[in-house]
């Protein structure tokens, strides 16, 4: 898989470096997915990494807010959500420019209460935040649901090939319970 590279959220740097500057798409919110916190309670390094990179499109001004999607998991009480503001608060991002999903304990259920989100507010698109070896199906998952999301993969996005072969095995499962196909 090619690091950060190919995606339409990446386009616009390469028309620039052509010569032929164009403006970044327009997106209505930056959507972050959770990952683990630690037994402690505190933000995995893979949490960590997720939300940075969503705050790095946020202060390059692809969207005025951004969206934090997961749910206490494991046995913390925190949900990943409350966690992940607290290192976007930390980066300097607003209060009013964030909003939390504090419920999601799976790809599918962030992209279902992420959806409902968007539905209150009236906004349609999105970049959406995780590992590279996460997106395809994330950004799968997301579609299905009606979600206008572009992937915006971490740009370290290689990744151990034992995540890879988990996110076969999960994309395979997902496929199976019809959770890729669209929504109605």
């Amino acid at each position: 898989m090619p690091k950060g590279g190919g995606s339409r959220a990446n386009d616009w740097k390469a028309d620039e470096a052509d010569g032929q500057a164009q403006a970044a798409p327009a997106y209505d919110a930056i959507v972050v997915l959770g990952a683990a916190l630690r037994r402690d309670g505190s933000p995995s390094a893979a949490l960590d990494r997720r939300v940075r990179h969503g705050v790095r499109l946020y202060a390059d001004g692809r969207a005025p807010r951004i969206i934090l999607t997961g749910g206490a998991c494991n046995e913390h009480g925190e949900s990943e959500a409350a966690a992940m503001a607290r290192i976007a608060g930390e980066a300097r991002v607003a209060d009013d420019s964030i909003v939390l999903e504090p419920e999601a304990c799976s790809t599918l259920e962030n992209a279902v209460y992420t959806k409902r989100i968007l539905r209150r507010h009236g906004w349609r698109r999105v970049l959406l935040v995780t590992d590279g070896f996460h997106m395809p199906r994330a950004r799968l998952v997301f579609r299905a649901q009606g979600i206008e999301a572009d992937p915006a993969p971490l740009p370290d996005g290689g990744g151990n090939p034992l995540l890879w072969l988990r996110e076969t095995a999960a994309t395979t499962y997902y496929a199976l319970r019809g959770w890729l196909r669209a929504q109605r």
